[in-house]
Protein backbone atom coordinates (compact mmCIF):
# COMPACT_ATOMS: atom_id res chain seq x y z
CA UNK A 1 0.00 0.00 0.00
CA UNK A 2 3.00 2.32 0.01
CA UNK A 3 1.92 3.72 -3.36
CA UNK A 4 -0.83 5.55 -1.43
CA UNK A 5 1.88 7.34 0.52
CA UNK A 6 2.83 9.16 -2.68
CA UNK A 7 -0.80 10.06 -3.35
CA UNK A 8 -1.19 11.82 0.01
CA UNK A 9 2.36 12.85 0.95
CA UNK A 10 4.20 13.11 -2.38
CA UNK A 11 7.85 12.17 -2.74
CA UNK A 12 9.09 8.68 -3.55
CA UNK A 13 7.04 5.58 -2.94
CA UNK A 14 9.50 3.72 -0.69
CA UNK A 15 10.97 6.70 1.15
CA UNK A 16 9.56 8.73 4.04
CA UNK A 17 11.11 12.08 5.00
CA UNK A 18 10.67 13.80 8.37
CA UNK A 19 8.49 16.46 6.70
CA UNK A 20 6.27 13.73 5.23
CA UNK A 21 5.98 12.12 8.67
CA UNK A 22 4.77 15.46 10.04
CA UNK A 23 2.14 15.71 7.30
CA UNK A 24 1.17 12.07 7.86
CA UNK A 25 0.49 12.64 11.56
CA UNK A 26 -1.98 15.36 10.64
CA UNK A 27 -3.73 13.38 7.89
CA UNK A 28 -3.64 9.88 9.39
CA UNK A 29 -6.66 10.13 11.76
CA UNK A 30 -8.87 11.39 8.95
CA UNK A 31 -7.63 8.95 6.30
CA UNK A 32 -7.95 6.11 8.83
CA UNK A 33 -11.63 6.98 9.09
CA UNK A 34 -11.93 6.48 5.31
CA UNK A 35 -10.03 3.18 5.48
CA UNK A 36 -12.23 2.00 8.34
CA UNK A 37 -15.42 2.83 6.40
CA UNK A 38 -14.18 0.85 3.41
CA UNK A 39 -13.08 -2.12 5.51
CA UNK A 40 -16.33 -2.32 7.46
CA UNK A 41 -18.81 -1.47 4.69
CA UNK A 42 -20.29 -4.98 4.65
CA UNK A 43 -20.76 -4.98 8.44
CA UNK A 44 -22.55 -1.67 8.97
CA UNK A 45 -26.17 -1.91 10.07
CA UNK A 46 -28.19 1.31 9.98
CA UNK A 47 -31.77 2.37 9.60
CA UNK A 48 -32.09 3.44 5.94
CA UNK A 49 -28.77 1.69 5.47
CA UNK A 50 -28.02 2.51 1.83
CA UNK A 51 -28.89 6.17 2.18
CA UNK A 52 -26.79 6.46 5.35
CA UNK A 53 -23.80 4.78 3.69
CA UNK A 54 -24.03 7.20 0.78
CA UNK A 55 -23.68 10.11 3.20
CA UNK A 56 -20.73 8.32 4.87
CA UNK A 57 -18.92 7.89 1.57
CA UNK A 58 -19.65 11.43 0.43
CA UNK A 59 -17.86 12.60 3.58
CA UNK A 60 -15.01 10.18 2.84
CA UNK A 61 -14.59 11.56 -0.68
CA UNK A 62 -14.33 15.08 0.72
CA UNK A 63 -11.64 13.90 3.17
CA UNK A 64 -9.63 12.21 0.42
CA UNK A 65 -9.88 15.30 -1.78
CA UNK A 66 -8.72 17.50 1.09
CA UNK A 67 -5.56 15.48 1.74
CA UNK A 68 -4.44 14.64 -1.80
CA UNK A 69 -0.91 15.91 -2.29
CA UNK A 70 -1.10 16.87 -5.98
CA UNK A 71 -3.21 19.57 -7.59
CA UNK A 72 -6.40 18.37 -9.25
CA UNK A 73 -5.19 19.28 -12.75
CA UNK A 74 -1.69 17.80 -12.33
CA UNK A 75 -0.56 15.19 -14.86
CA UNK A 76 2.02 13.83 -12.41
CA UNK A 77 1.91 10.04 -12.21
CA UNK A 78 0.88 8.89 -8.73
CA UNK A 79 0.66 5.09 -8.98
CA UNK A 80 0.10 2.37 -11.56
CA UNK A 81 -2.79 0.03 -12.30
CA UNK A 82 -0.54 -2.82 -11.18
CA UNK A 83 -0.10 -1.19 -7.75
CA UNK A 84 -3.86 -1.09 -7.28
CA UNK A 85 -4.35 -4.65 -8.60
CA UNK A 86 -1.66 -6.03 -6.30
CA UNK A 87 -3.10 -4.23 -3.29
CA UNK A 88 -6.60 -5.61 -3.89
CA UNK A 89 -5.55 -9.17 -4.73
CA UNK A 90 -3.16 -9.32 -1.75
CA UNK A 91 -5.21 -7.63 0.96
CA UNK A 92 -8.80 -8.29 -0.12
CA UNK A 93 -8.84 -11.19 -2.58
CA UNK A 94 -12.58 -11.77 -2.06
CA UNK A 95 -13.60 -8.12 -2.28
CA UNK A 96 -14.55 -8.27 -5.96
CA UNK A 97 -16.44 -11.00 -7.85
CA UNK A 98 -13.72 -10.95 -10.53
CA UNK A 99 -10.02 -11.74 -10.21
CA UNK A 100 -8.78 -8.43 -11.59
CA UNK A 101 -5.19 -9.68 -11.42
CA UNK A 102 -5.86 -11.64 -14.61
CA UNK A 103 -7.08 -8.64 -16.55
CA UNK A 104 -4.64 -5.70 -16.36
CA UNK A 105 -5.19 -4.87 -20.03
CA UNK A 106 -8.94 -4.67 -19.51
CA UNK A 107 -8.44 -2.57 -16.37
CA UNK A 108 -6.38 -0.09 -18.39
CA UNK A 109 -9.05 0.09 -21.06
CA UNK A 110 -11.73 0.68 -18.41
CA UNK A 111 -9.52 3.42 -16.96
CA UNK A 112 -9.28 4.99 -20.42
CA UNK A 113 -13.07 4.89 -20.87
CA UNK A 114 -13.80 6.45 -17.47
CA UNK A 115 -10.79 8.70 -16.88
CA UNK A 116 -9.24 9.37 -20.27
CA UNK A 117 -5.75 7.88 -19.99
CA UNK A 118 -5.09 4.48 -21.56
CA UNK A 119 -1.71 3.60 -20.06
CA UNK A 120 -0.88 1.82 -16.82
CA UNK A 121 -0.14 4.97 -14.81
CA UNK A 122 -2.78 6.89 -12.88
CA UNK A 123 -2.15 10.63 -12.88
CA UNK A 124 -3.28 13.00 -10.13
CA UNK A 125 -5.73 14.53 -12.60
CA UNK A 126 -7.29 11.11 -13.17
CA UNK A 127 -7.57 10.45 -9.43
CA UNK A 128 -9.40 13.74 -9.06
CA UNK A 129 -11.69 12.85 -11.95
CA UNK A 130 -12.50 9.48 -10.38
CA UNK A 131 -13.40 11.16 -7.10
CA UNK A 132 -15.54 13.77 -8.86
CA UNK A 133 -17.44 11.08 -10.77
CA UNK A 134 -17.95 9.08 -7.58
CA UNK A 135 -19.24 12.17 -5.80
CA UNK A 136 -21.62 12.96 -8.67
CA UNK A 137 -23.13 9.45 -8.55
CA UNK A 138 -23.44 9.45 -4.76
CA UNK A 139 -25.01 12.92 -4.64
CA UNK A 140 -27.49 11.87 -7.30
CA UNK A 141 -28.22 8.67 -5.35
CA UNK A 142 -28.76 10.68 -2.16
CA UNK A 143 -31.38 12.80 -3.91
CA UNK A 144 -32.93 9.65 -5.44
CA UNK A 145 -33.48 8.23 -1.95
CA UNK A 146 -34.97 11.49 -0.72
CA UNK A 147 -37.37 11.69 -3.67
CA UNK A 148 -38.39 8.05 -3.22
CA UNK A 149 -39.18 8.62 0.48
CA UNK A 150 -41.02 11.85 -0.31
CA UNK A 151 -43.42 9.93 -2.58
CA UNK A 152 -43.18 6.66 -0.65
CA UNK A 153 -46.84 5.60 -0.88
CA UNK A 154 -46.97 6.13 -4.63
CA UNK A 155 -43.55 4.55 -5.27
CA UNK A 156 -44.54 1.43 -3.32
CA UNK A 157 -47.85 1.10 -5.14
CA UNK A 158 -48.29 -1.30 -8.05
CA UNK A 159 -49.52 1.43 -10.41
CA UNK A 160 -47.64 3.49 -13.02
CA UNK A 161 -46.42 6.94 -11.98
CA UNK A 162 -48.95 9.66 -12.76
CA UNK A 163 -46.96 12.92 -12.35
CA UNK A 164 -43.57 14.52 -13.09
CA UNK A 165 -42.27 15.04 -9.49
CA UNK A 166 -42.09 18.80 -10.09
CA UNK A 167 -43.40 19.55 -6.60
CA UNK A 168 -40.29 18.06 -5.00
CA UNK A 169 -38.15 20.94 -3.62
CA UNK A 170 -34.69 21.28 -5.18
CA UNK A 171 -31.93 23.71 -4.19
CA UNK A 172 -29.83 23.97 -7.35
CA UNK A 173 -29.73 23.33 -11.08
CA UNK A 174 -27.69 20.18 -10.39
CA UNK A 175 -30.38 18.83 -8.07
CA UNK A 176 -32.93 19.60 -10.79
CA UNK A 177 -30.83 17.53 -13.19
CA UNK A 178 -30.85 14.64 -10.71
CA UNK A 179 -34.62 14.98 -10.23
CA UNK A 180 -35.24 14.90 -13.98
CA UNK A 181 -33.18 11.73 -14.19
CA UNK A 182 -35.18 10.14 -11.38
CA UNK A 183 -38.44 11.06 -13.11
CA UNK A 184 -37.30 9.54 -16.41
CA UNK A 185 -36.35 6.26 -14.72
CA UNK A 186 -39.69 6.19 -12.89
CA UNK A 187 -41.68 6.74 -16.09
CA UNK A 188 -39.66 4.78 -18.65
CA UNK A 189 -38.34 1.69 -16.84
CA UNK A 190 -40.71 -1.14 -16.00
CA UNK A 191 -38.41 -4.00 -14.93
CA UNK A 192 -35.89 -2.68 -12.40
CA UNK A 193 -34.00 -4.77 -9.87
CA UNK A 194 -32.10 -3.04 -7.04
CA UNK A 195 -32.35 -4.92 -3.74
CA UNK A 196 -34.71 -7.59 -5.14
CA UNK A 197 -33.26 -10.93 -6.21
CA UNK A 198 -34.89 -10.44 -9.59
CA UNK A 199 -36.87 -7.84 -11.44
CA UNK A 200 -40.60 -8.58 -11.26
CA UNK A 201 -41.87 -9.48 -14.71
CA UNK A 202 -45.57 -8.72 -14.40
CA UNK A 203 -48.10 -6.12 -15.48
CA UNK A 204 -47.85 -4.49 -12.04
CA UNK A 205 -44.98 -2.20 -11.06
CA UNK A 206 -42.54 -3.31 -8.36
CA UNK A 207 -40.12 -0.60 -7.24
CA UNK A 208 -37.51 -0.28 -4.52
CA UNK A 209 -35.30 2.68 -3.71
CA UNK A 210 -32.04 0.83 -4.46
CA UNK A 211 -33.25 0.08 -7.99
CA UNK A 212 -33.22 3.79 -8.89
CA UNK A 213 -29.62 4.16 -7.71
CA UNK A 214 -28.61 1.01 -9.62
CA UNK A 215 -30.36 2.04 -12.82
CA UNK A 216 -29.00 5.57 -12.70
CA UNK A 217 -25.45 4.35 -12.14
CA UNK A 218 -25.73 1.86 -15.01
CA UNK A 219 -26.98 4.59 -17.32
CA UNK A 220 -24.02 6.76 -16.29
CA UNK A 221 -21.60 3.93 -17.10
CA UNK A 222 -23.30 3.22 -20.44
CA UNK A 223 -23.05 6.91 -21.35
CA UNK A 224 -19.30 6.72 -20.74
CA UNK A 225 -18.99 3.55 -22.82
CA UNK A 226 -21.05 4.96 -25.70
CA UNK A 227 -19.18 8.24 -25.60
CA UNK A 228 -15.95 6.25 -26.03
CA UNK A 229 -17.03 3.64 -28.60
CA UNK A 230 -20.16 5.15 -30.11
CA UNK A 231 -21.04 8.71 -30.95
CA UNK A 232 -23.13 11.61 -29.75
CA UNK A 233 -26.59 11.63 -31.30
CA UNK A 234 -29.21 14.22 -30.30
CA UNK A 235 -31.95 11.92 -31.63
CA UNK A 236 -30.93 9.07 -29.33
CA UNK A 237 -32.33 8.59 -25.84
CA UNK A 238 -29.49 9.44 -23.48
CA UNK A 239 -27.64 11.46 -26.13
CA UNK A 240 -25.50 8.62 -27.53
CA UNK A 241 -25.92 5.52 -29.63
CA UNK A 242 -23.75 2.69 -30.96
CA UNK A 243 -23.80 0.80 -34.24
CA UNK A 244 -22.98 -2.88 -34.67
CA UNK A 245 -19.46 -2.08 -35.91
CA UNK A 246 -18.80 0.09 -32.87
CA UNK A 247 -20.13 -2.68 -30.60
CA UNK A 248 -17.61 -5.09 -32.17
CA UNK A 249 -14.78 -2.78 -31.06
CA UNK A 250 -16.14 -2.81 -27.48
CA UNK A 251 -16.36 -6.62 -27.38
CA UNK A 252 -12.88 -6.95 -28.87
CA UNK A 253 -11.32 -4.84 -26.11
CA UNK A 254 -12.81 -7.08 -23.40
CA UNK A 255 -12.73 -10.38 -25.30
CA UNK A 256 -10.46 -12.29 -22.88
CA UNK A 257 -12.62 -11.49 -19.88
CA UNK A 258 -15.79 -12.38 -21.82
CA UNK A 259 -14.25 -15.66 -22.97
CA UNK A 260 -13.18 -16.63 -19.45
CA UNK A 261 -16.68 -15.99 -18.11
CA UNK A 262 -18.46 -17.96 -20.83
CA UNK A 263 -19.98 -15.03 -22.73
CA UNK A 264 -17.80 -15.80 -25.75
CA UNK A 265 -17.53 -19.45 -26.84
CA UNK A 266 -14.59 -20.30 -29.07
CA UNK A 267 -15.31 -22.59 -32.01
CA UNK A 268 -16.71 -20.83 -35.07
CA UNK A 269 -15.41 -21.72 -38.53
CA UNK A 270 -13.10 -18.94 -39.65
CA UNK A 271 -13.55 -16.98 -36.43
CA UNK A 272 -16.43 -14.58 -35.94
CA UNK A 273 -16.91 -15.17 -32.20
CA UNK A 274 -16.56 -11.47 -31.35
CA UNK A 275 -18.92 -10.43 -34.13
CA UNK A 276 -21.41 -13.06 -32.93
CA UNK A 277 -21.52 -11.66 -29.41
CA UNK A 278 -21.85 -8.12 -30.78
CA UNK A 279 -24.73 -9.30 -33.01
CA UNK A 280 -26.52 -10.77 -30.00
CA UNK A 281 -25.97 -7.69 -27.83
CA UNK A 282 -27.39 -5.35 -30.46
CA UNK A 283 -30.24 -7.78 -31.28
CA UNK A 284 -31.29 -8.26 -27.65
CA UNK A 285 -30.95 -4.58 -26.78
CA UNK A 286 -32.65 -2.98 -29.76
CA UNK A 287 -35.47 -5.49 -30.30
CA UNK A 288 -36.27 -7.41 -27.12
CA UNK A 289 -36.24 -4.98 -24.19
CA UNK A 290 -39.13 -3.01 -22.74
CA UNK A 291 -37.82 0.24 -24.28
CA UNK A 292 -36.51 -1.25 -27.54
CA UNK A 293 -37.45 0.66 -30.67
CA UNK A 294 -35.38 -1.12 -33.31
CA UNK A 295 -32.15 -0.14 -35.00
CA UNK A 296 -32.11 2.15 -38.02
CA UNK A 297 -28.48 2.55 -39.19
CA UNK A 298 -29.32 5.90 -40.80
CA UNK A 299 -30.69 7.43 -37.59
CA UNK A 300 -30.38 5.66 -34.24
CA UNK A 301 -29.21 2.19 -33.25
CA UNK A 302 -28.43 0.91 -29.74
CA UNK A 303 -29.35 3.51 -27.10
CA UNK A 304 -28.54 3.89 -23.41
CA UNK A 305 -31.93 2.77 -21.98
CA UNK A 306 -31.99 -0.33 -24.21
CA UNK A 307 -28.55 -1.61 -23.20
CA UNK A 308 -29.17 -0.62 -19.56
CA UNK A 309 -32.28 -2.82 -19.51
CA UNK A 310 -30.28 -5.64 -21.06
CA UNK A 311 -27.64 -5.36 -18.32
CA UNK A 312 -30.32 -5.30 -15.59
CA UNK A 313 -31.59 -8.57 -17.05
CA UNK A 314 -28.06 -9.98 -16.94
CA UNK A 315 -27.70 -8.92 -13.30
CA UNK A 316 -30.96 -10.72 -12.54
CA UNK A 317 -29.74 -13.85 -14.32
CA UNK A 318 -26.37 -13.73 -12.53
CA UNK A 319 -28.02 -13.41 -9.11
CA UNK A 320 -30.36 -16.33 -9.80
CA UNK A 321 -27.68 -18.38 -11.60
CA UNK A 322 -26.30 -20.36 -8.65
CA UNK A 323 -29.74 -21.25 -7.30
CA UNK A 324 -31.07 -22.14 -10.75
CA UNK A 325 -28.14 -24.34 -11.78
CA UNK A 326 -27.60 -25.94 -8.36
CA UNK A 327 -31.28 -26.90 -8.11
CA UNK A 328 -31.29 -28.26 -11.66
CA UNK A 329 -28.06 -30.21 -11.04
CA UNK A 330 -29.57 -31.79 -7.93
CA UNK A 331 -32.78 -32.77 -9.69
CA UNK A 332 -30.82 -34.19 -12.63
CA UNK A 333 -28.08 -35.84 -10.56
CA UNK A 334 -28.75 -39.25 -12.12
CA UNK A 335 -28.74 -37.84 -15.67
CA UNK A 336 -25.37 -36.08 -15.75
CA UNK A 337 -22.68 -37.21 -18.15
CA UNK A 338 -19.06 -37.89 -17.20
CA UNK A 339 -18.33 -34.17 -17.39
CA UNK A 340 -21.21 -33.24 -15.03
CA UNK A 341 -23.27 -31.81 -17.85
CA UNK A 342 -27.07 -31.93 -17.67
CA UNK A 343 -29.16 -34.06 -20.02
CA UNK A 344 -31.38 -31.65 -22.01
CA UNK A 345 -34.36 -33.98 -21.52
CA UNK A 346 -33.93 -33.72 -17.74
CA UNK A 347 -33.53 -29.94 -17.92
CA UNK A 348 -36.85 -29.61 -19.73
CA UNK A 349 -38.59 -32.15 -17.53
CA UNK A 350 -37.63 -30.25 -14.35
CA UNK A 351 -37.85 -26.69 -15.63
CA UNK A 352 -41.20 -26.03 -13.97
CA UNK A 353 -40.02 -27.63 -10.70
CA UNK A 354 -37.06 -25.25 -10.57
CA UNK A 355 -39.32 -22.27 -11.32
CA UNK A 356 -41.56 -23.20 -8.37
CA UNK A 357 -38.77 -23.90 -5.84
CA UNK A 358 -38.23 -21.21 -3.20
CA UNK A 359 -34.95 -19.34 -3.54
CA UNK A 360 -32.90 -19.74 -0.32
CA UNK A 361 -32.80 -16.53 1.70
CA UNK A 362 -35.50 -14.94 -0.42
CA UNK A 363 -38.74 -16.79 0.31
CA UNK A 364 -39.92 -16.32 -3.28
CA UNK A 365 -39.52 -18.50 -6.32
CA UNK A 366 -38.75 -17.61 -9.92
CA UNK A 367 -42.45 -18.21 -10.54
CA UNK A 368 -43.23 -15.40 -8.07
CA UNK A 369 -40.97 -13.04 -10.01
CA UNK A 370 -42.37 -14.20 -13.39
CA UNK A 371 -46.04 -14.97 -12.64
CA UNK A 372 -47.37 -14.56 -16.17
CA UNK A 373 -44.72 -16.85 -17.67
CA UNK A 374 -45.45 -19.38 -14.93
CA UNK A 375 -49.13 -19.14 -15.84
CA UNK A 376 -48.26 -19.64 -19.54
CA UNK A 377 -46.17 -22.76 -18.90
CA UNK A 378 -48.81 -24.21 -16.59
CA UNK A 379 -51.33 -23.74 -19.37
CA UNK A 380 -49.04 -25.46 -21.89
CA UNK A 381 -48.74 -28.57 -19.70
CA UNK A 382 -52.31 -28.60 -18.40
CA UNK A 383 -53.27 -31.58 -20.59
CA UNK A 384 -50.40 -33.80 -19.42
CA UNK A 385 -51.81 -36.73 -17.36
CA UNK A 386 -50.90 -36.67 -13.69
CA UNK A 387 -47.68 -38.54 -13.03
CA UNK A 388 -46.35 -38.01 -16.56
CA UNK A 389 -43.40 -35.66 -17.27
CA UNK A 390 -44.30 -32.23 -18.64
CA UNK A 391 -42.18 -33.03 -21.70
CA UNK A 392 -45.18 -35.08 -22.91
CA UNK A 393 -46.74 -31.76 -23.91
CA UNK A 394 -45.87 -30.90 -27.56
CA UNK A 395 -46.64 -27.22 -26.90
CA UNK A 396 -44.28 -27.07 -23.93
CA UNK A 397 -41.56 -28.90 -25.87
CA UNK A 398 -41.87 -26.45 -28.77
CA UNK A 399 -41.54 -23.53 -26.36
CA UNK A 400 -38.42 -25.01 -24.74
CA UNK A 401 -36.78 -26.04 -28.03
CA UNK A 402 -37.34 -22.61 -29.56
CA UNK A 403 -35.97 -20.88 -26.45
CA UNK A 404 -32.90 -23.11 -26.31
CA UNK A 405 -32.32 -22.57 -30.03
CA UNK A 406 -31.50 -18.88 -29.64
CA UNK A 407 -29.74 -19.09 -26.26
CA UNK A 408 -27.46 -22.12 -26.69
CA UNK A 409 -24.41 -22.24 -28.93
CA UNK A 410 -25.31 -25.74 -30.15
CA UNK A 411 -28.22 -28.02 -29.39
CA UNK A 412 -27.06 -30.96 -31.51
CA UNK A 413 -23.72 -32.44 -32.52
CA UNK A 414 -24.98 -33.51 -35.96
CA UNK A 415 -27.03 -31.93 -38.73
CA UNK A 416 -29.68 -34.63 -38.43
CA UNK A 417 -30.55 -33.31 -34.95
CA UNK A 418 -30.45 -36.73 -33.34
CA UNK A 419 -27.56 -36.41 -30.90
CA UNK A 420 -28.24 -33.64 -28.37
CA UNK A 421 -25.44 -31.67 -26.74
CA UNK A 422 -25.50 -32.00 -22.95
CA UNK A 423 -25.87 -28.70 -21.12
CA UNK A 424 -23.09 -26.97 -19.21
CA UNK A 425 -23.88 -24.66 -16.31
CA UNK A 426 -23.56 -21.65 -18.64
CA UNK A 427 -26.07 -23.20 -21.06
CA UNK A 428 -28.71 -23.51 -18.34
CA UNK A 429 -27.93 -19.95 -17.25
CA UNK A 430 -28.22 -18.68 -20.84
CA UNK A 431 -31.65 -20.26 -21.29
CA UNK A 432 -32.95 -18.48 -18.18
CA UNK A 433 -31.36 -15.18 -19.26
CA UNK A 434 -33.00 -15.50 -22.68
CA UNK A 435 -36.40 -16.04 -21.07
CA UNK A 436 -36.14 -12.60 -19.46
CA UNK A 437 -35.97 -11.04 -22.93
CA UNK A 438 -38.94 -13.10 -24.07
CA UNK A 439 -40.95 -12.06 -21.04
CA UNK A 440 -40.21 -8.34 -21.20
CA UNK A 441 -41.13 -8.34 -24.90
CA UNK A 442 -44.46 -10.10 -24.50
CA UNK A 443 -45.55 -8.07 -21.46
CA UNK A 444 -44.74 -4.86 -23.30
CA UNK A 445 -46.95 -5.52 -26.31
CA UNK A 446 -49.80 -7.34 -24.53
CA UNK A 447 -51.93 -4.22 -24.30
CA UNK A 448 -55.09 -5.88 -22.96
CA UNK A 449 -53.07 -8.02 -20.52
CA UNK A 450 -54.54 -11.39 -21.51
CA UNK A 451 -51.09 -13.03 -21.64
CA UNK A 452 -50.82 -13.06 -25.44
CA UNK A 453 -50.07 -10.43 -28.10
CA UNK A 454 -53.29 -10.52 -30.12
CA UNK A 455 -53.67 -9.80 -33.79
CA UNK A 456 -57.01 -8.29 -32.78
CA UNK A 457 -57.54 -7.75 -29.06
CA UNK A 458 -60.72 -7.22 -27.07
CA UNK A 459 -60.32 -3.44 -27.39
CA UNK A 460 -60.19 -3.61 -31.19
CA UNK A 461 -56.43 -3.04 -31.50
CA UNK A 462 -53.92 -5.06 -33.51
CA UNK A 463 -51.19 -5.68 -30.93
CA UNK A 464 -49.02 -7.59 -33.44
CA UNK A 465 -48.80 -4.71 -35.91
CA UNK A 466 -48.31 -2.31 -33.01
CA UNK A 467 -45.17 -4.30 -32.18
CA UNK A 468 -44.09 -4.21 -35.82
CA UNK A 469 -44.41 -0.45 -36.25
CA UNK A 470 -42.96 0.45 -32.82
CA UNK A 471 -39.95 -1.87 -32.88
CA UNK A 472 -39.46 -4.43 -35.63
CA UNK A 473 -40.00 -2.58 -38.90
CA UNK A 474 -36.44 -1.27 -39.29
CA UNK A 475 -34.92 -4.61 -38.29
CA UNK A 476 -36.99 -6.52 -40.85
CA UNK A 477 -36.06 -4.08 -43.59
CA UNK A 478 -32.36 -4.47 -42.77
CA UNK A 479 -32.73 -8.26 -42.51
CA UNK A 480 -34.18 -8.76 -46.00
CA UNK A 481 -32.71 -5.82 -47.93
CA UNK A 482 -29.86 -7.78 -49.51
CA UNK A 483 -32.05 -10.81 -50.11
CA UNK A 484 -34.81 -9.03 -52.06
CA UNK A 485 -32.66 -6.70 -54.17
CA UNK A 486 -32.83 -3.30 -52.56
CA UNK A 487 -34.19 -1.05 -49.84
CA UNK A 488 -37.39 0.02 -51.60
CA UNK A 489 -38.48 -3.60 -52.15
CA UNK A 490 -37.51 -4.43 -48.54
CA UNK A 491 -39.72 -1.60 -47.27
CA UNK A 492 -42.56 -2.93 -49.40
CA UNK A 493 -42.38 -6.54 -48.17
CA UNK A 494 -41.16 -6.02 -44.57
CA UNK A 495 -44.64 -5.96 -43.06
CA UNK A 496 -45.91 -9.17 -44.74
CA UNK A 497 -42.56 -10.85 -43.94
CA UNK A 498 -43.09 -9.96 -40.26
CA UNK A 499 -46.63 -11.39 -40.40
CA UNK A 500 -45.26 -14.47 -42.19
CA UNK A 501 -42.60 -14.85 -39.46
CA UNK A 502 -45.25 -14.61 -36.74
CA UNK A 503 -47.51 -17.16 -38.46
CA UNK A 504 -44.97 -19.72 -39.69
CA UNK A 505 -41.89 -19.12 -37.53
CA UNK A 506 -39.56 -18.47 -40.47
CA UNK A 507 -38.67 -15.89 -43.08
CA UNK A 508 -39.01 -16.75 -46.78
CA UNK A 509 -35.90 -18.31 -48.33
CA UNK A 510 -35.31 -16.41 -51.57
CA UNK A 511 -33.04 -19.20 -52.79
CA UNK A 512 -35.83 -21.78 -52.78
CA UNK A 513 -38.76 -21.54 -55.17
CA UNK A 514 -41.08 -23.48 -52.84
CA UNK A 515 -40.45 -21.00 -50.00
CA UNK A 516 -40.90 -17.98 -52.28
CA UNK A 517 -44.14 -19.42 -53.71
CA UNK A 518 -45.46 -20.05 -50.20
CA UNK A 519 -44.75 -16.42 -49.33
CA UNK A 520 -46.43 -15.15 -52.52
CA UNK A 521 -49.56 -17.12 -51.68
CA UNK A 522 -49.42 -15.73 -48.15
CA UNK A 523 -49.31 -12.15 -49.47
CA UNK A 524 -52.42 -12.81 -51.53
CA UNK A 525 -54.36 -13.98 -48.48
CA UNK A 526 -56.86 -11.52 -47.11
CA UNK A 527 -56.31 -12.61 -43.50
CA UNK A 528 -52.62 -12.67 -42.59
CA UNK A 529 -53.19 -12.38 -38.87
CA UNK A 530 -51.69 -14.61 -36.19
CA UNK A 531 -51.13 -14.00 -32.47
CA UNK A 532 -47.73 -13.75 -30.77
CA UNK A 533 -47.14 -16.05 -27.82
CA UNK A 534 -43.96 -16.52 -25.83
CA UNK A 535 -43.10 -19.39 -28.14
CA UNK A 536 -43.49 -17.01 -31.08
CA UNK A 537 -41.13 -14.48 -29.47
CA UNK A 538 -38.52 -17.23 -28.98
CA UNK A 539 -38.95 -18.24 -32.62
CA UNK A 540 -38.50 -14.62 -33.73
CA UNK A 541 -35.30 -14.36 -31.69
CA UNK A 542 -33.97 -17.61 -33.12
CA UNK A 543 -34.85 -16.71 -36.71
CA UNK A 544 -33.47 -13.17 -36.67
CA UNK A 545 -30.29 -14.36 -34.93
CA UNK A 546 -29.74 -17.22 -37.38
CA UNK A 547 -30.26 -14.91 -40.37
CA UNK A 548 -27.35 -12.62 -39.44
CA UNK A 549 -24.45 -12.49 -41.87
CA UNK A 550 -22.02 -13.62 -39.19
CA UNK A 551 -24.09 -16.66 -38.19
CA UNK A 552 -24.35 -17.68 -41.84
CA UNK A 553 -20.64 -17.20 -42.55
CA UNK A 554 -19.25 -18.68 -39.31
CA UNK A 555 -21.25 -21.70 -38.10
CA UNK A 556 -20.17 -23.25 -34.81
CA UNK A 557 -18.14 -26.48 -34.86
CA UNK A 558 -20.40 -28.36 -32.48
CA UNK A 559 -18.89 -31.84 -32.73
CA UNK A 560 -15.28 -30.66 -32.68
CA UNK A 561 -15.61 -28.12 -29.88
CA UNK A 562 -18.33 -29.44 -27.58
CA UNK A 563 -18.21 -33.24 -27.62
CA UNK A 564 -15.31 -33.36 -25.16
CA UNK A 565 -15.14 -30.20 -23.01
CA UNK A 566 -11.66 -31.13 -21.74
CA UNK A 567 -10.28 -30.52 -25.25
CA UNK A 568 -9.64 -26.84 -25.91
CA UNK A 569 -11.00 -25.71 -29.25
CA UNK A 570 -8.44 -23.83 -31.32
CA UNK A 571 -9.73 -20.39 -32.37
CA UNK A 572 -9.62 -19.32 -35.99
CA UNK A 573 -9.34 -15.83 -37.41
CA UNK A 574 -8.97 -13.70 -34.26
CA UNK A 575 -5.75 -13.47 -32.23
CA UNK A 576 -6.68 -14.56 -28.69
CA UNK A 577 -3.25 -14.22 -27.08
Amino acid sequence: LMFLKRAFLGGNVLELTHLEVSDALEALPHLSQVAFDIAKVNHYKFDNEQQTLIKVFLTDIDIVNQYLFFDGDSKESVFSIYDAINAVTTMAPDLLPVDIGKYPREMMKLKEILLGGGDEFVAAKEMTSALEQGKYLLEEADLFYRVYNFYLAEMNSRAPISHDFSDFPVKSSLEQEYLNHFARIAHDYKFIKGSATSSYYSFDYYRNENAFFQTGALEYLMAKVMDFYGHANPNARGGYDMTLDETVLLIKDFKTFLKDYGIINIGRKGGGEIEGVADNLVLMSTLFQYQSDGCDPDYVCMEIPEVTEFIIGLLTAVEVKDFFTDTMMELCRSELDQYDRIAPSCFRKNFLNVMETKIPGDGRSIANYMPKMHEYIKELVSDVPEGQPITESPSFMKFMIETESFTRTCMYYDKDKKDEVYMKVNDAFAVFAGLLNVESTLLRFDLDQNNIVDSWNKNGKNEVLNAYYRTYKGALIALVEDKVGGEWIAKLVAKPIFQYLVKYGEVPDTGKFKSVWKFVRFILKRNKNADISRTTVSTMLKTISNQSDNAQAHPFKCEECLRDPTVECIPEGEDWL
